[in-house]
């Protein structure tokens, strides 16, 4: 996912998403795919913490 393609905005929506896509895998009993879903919600958080950027 490349930070051109989601609007701040939609940062936490994404978050939540990611979140639940990793609880969901790691409850089915796939860690690889819980992993990925678990980095990119790290990620997503770090530019959410970054905040908007200014153009």
């Amino acid at each position: 996912m490349g930070r051109t393609l989601l609007k701040y905005e939609h940062l936490p929506a994404a978050l939540n998403w990611e979140r639940t896509r990793a609880h969901w895998w790691a409850q089915q009993g796939y860690v690889r795919y819980a992993n990925d879903c678990h980095h990119r919600a790290e990620a997503l958080e770090r530019r959410l913490f970054e905040g908007p950027e200014v153009e």
